[in-house]
């Protein structure tokens, strides 16, 4: 079916041909991507270019649609003025550089707003189901311009439409959250224009943060380390610790775990391996541990919360990862201490306490002074390769290993005093003694 509107290239992007004839469209923050060149019946190249289209009222721009790709593709489909419609649930409104976009995660494309009250009230009035009938009289438009700034917003994925039952039609969406569906599709290539990867974005802003964590005032315990070279020798095979790995979340409270048991643990799992002096003033220090990080950018932090441990009293504790000792955070409040404990046993099912919780932390400064668009993402990997090393470490050692799926952003904001812009947690482990077969 033909589309309404009128089209325009988009001013986004630039247009070069390589020495393969392949366009080169190349956005204003230099993100580019190639497009294989077509022939058509007479020979003549024609090449898929991302345009723009357009609502006009009264030869005033209204609405812009901009594709985010050069991938894009326009699926218009007419809209009946009885169809019952609402805006989608995961739609975003948001300026960028003076400019009032709706966009929504999945598509590559977003909607540029250029007369913002309009767009404004039109968008307030799809908050709940309508259909464009009842739609114009909300609004001083006409049927037609009503109808051509709705089909537009369809073709952006802003639209859903609606059934008799205000169900969505064909909704293969209905089990993703907003959130999720945004984290998903902006941390990966394909849908949006943003920067992305390892644009050191902030070299010129500021200095990249240290590698090393500035230590936390208060007593060092010192850690007793794993014989490497006998366990070269002697350890669990990797393929048995694979194949019989578990998760455990019961304990033997008779027989609790030592500081001996979880010394060696952290170093094998956790210590720093080796440490990289930054090459030049624009780039960034960086560390290399037992497990792998992206980018050796070196995120994570790990803290220690004690509920039982032969030679460690309860409380809260930061791994030195340089030093392979802990820290005790003195001034963390008791009552933090048994919450964090406590949301571990919910978040495991058991009726006990772990002997033993590990928080990991990320330094998001870090990771954010590199990485654009995809850092987060990064982060949550290297939680995965952190929790997998700490399940093979522990089956190897004989221990109770639990990964655990959530955890409390305020309660560690609480329990350390940072700024959790600055730091956050962003996985959780349990771990203690296994009860006797």
């Amino acid at each position: 079916m033909q589309h309404p509107f009128n089209k325009r290239l988009s001013p986004n992007w630039k247009f070069s041909l390589d020495d393969s004839a392949n366009v080169v469209l190349e956005d204003k923050k230099g993100t580019s991507e190639k497009r294989q060149a077509k022939k058509d019946n007479v020979g003549l190249r024609k090449y898929p270019v991302p345009v723009e289209y357009l609502v006009e009222i009264n030869e005033q721009l209204i609405l812009a649609l901009r594709p985010t790709s050069g991938s894009y593709k326009l699926h218009y489909q007419a809209i009946d003025s009885s169809t019952l419609i609402q805006a989608s649930s995961f739609a975003v409104l948001r300026h960028d550089s003076g400019e009032i976009i709706i966009e929504s995660p999945n598509i590559a494309a977003n909607i540029c707003c250029y007369e913002p009250v309009v767009a404004s009230l039109l968008w307030l009035a799809l908050a709940q189901p309508i259909n464009l009938s009842t739609l114009v009289e909300k609004l001083d438009m006409s049927l037609e311009d009503c109808t051509h700034c709705v089909e537009l917003m369809r073709c952006a994925g802003l639209i859903r439409v609606m059934d008799e039952d205000y169900a969505e039609i064909n909704d293969h969406s209905m089990m993703w959250s907003a959130h999720e569906m945004m984290f998903h599709f902006k941390s990966r290539l394909g849908i949006h224009d943003k920067a992305f990867g390892a644009t050191y974005s902030f070299r010129d802003t500021c200095d990249a943060p240290p590698a090393r964590y500035p230590s936390y005032p208060g007593t060092v315990i010192k850690l007793a380390e794993a014989n490497i070279d006998a366990l070269l020798d002697a350890d669990m095979t990797l393929t048995k610790a694979l194949e019989s790995r578990r998760s455990i979340n019961s304990y033997d409270a008779d027989n609790v775990i030592s500081l001996d048991q979880l010394g060696q643990f952290l170093f094998r799992v956790a210590r720093m391996t080796e440490f990289v002096p930054a090459p030049s003033k624009d780039q960034y220090e960086a560390i290399k541990y037992v497990y792998p990080t992206g980018g050796a950018m070196g995120d994570l932090e790990l803290y220690v919360i004690v509920s039982d441990c032969n030679g460690l009293q309860r409380g809260a504790y930061h791994y030195d990862s340089f030093e392979h000792h802990l820290v005790h955070l003195e001034s963390a409040p008791e009552a933090i201490v048994d919450e964090m404990l406590s949301t571990a046993k919910y978040s495991t099912a058991t009726q006990t306490e772990a002997q033993i919780l590990l928080v990991f932390s990320s330094r998001f400064t870090r990771g954010f002074w590199k990485y654009s668009s995809m850092y987060y993402a990064a982060t949550l990997k290297n939680v995965g390769a952190l929790m997998q090393t700490c399940y093979l470490v522990a089956t190897a050692m004989d221990l109770a290993p639990c990964s655990i799926g959530a955890g409390n952003i305020k309660d560690f904001s609480d329990l350390t005093e940072k700024d959790p812009l600055l730091e956050g947690s962003v996985g959780e482990f349990v771990l203690g003694t296994k009860q006797k077969s």
